[in-house]
């Protein structure tokens, strides 16, 4: 599977990368590379951070899912507060994943039917 990782701290791109192993990976640090490196990685699927410095994931989603609405966007994040789960489905994400179930995403995404294996395992919110 061809992911995107997008995360403006490197220690957290240098763990999904770790985590992710033996997927084709590409990355950015910030949501106002995304659209450029989509065109040349053609990523399957995109995990993202929702809080960056320049272009928040909410906003990046949002122009993800204009170009390329079939590209499935999860958020990975530290916040699962009411209002941001919320935020992230109006975006368009396929789903939001807790920091705290970073270690769990390879055998979410190995599945097939990721969606069903994220609520399966109640690792994460799926939309």
């Amino acid at each position: 599977m061809k992911i995107l990782i997008v995360d403006d701290n490197p220690k957290i791109r240098n763990m999904l990368r770790d985590i992710m192993q033996g997927d084709e990976l590409s990355e950015c640090n910030d949501g106002d590379q995304v659209l450029a490196q989509i065109i040349s990685s053609k990523p399957d699927l995109i995990l993202m951070d929702i809080r960056m410095k320049r272009k928040n994931g909410f906003q990046t989603t949002k122009e993800v899912k204009l170009s390329y609405p079939e590209i499935p966007v999860f958020f990975v994040t530290n916040y699962t507060d009411p209002e941001l789960i919320e935020e992230a489905r109006l975006s368009g994400a396929s789903g939001l994943i807790p920091k705290e179930n970073i270690y769990s995403l390879k055998n979410l995404f190995t599945n097939p039917d990721y969606a069903e294996s994220i609520k399966a395992n109640n690792t994460g919110y799926v939309f």
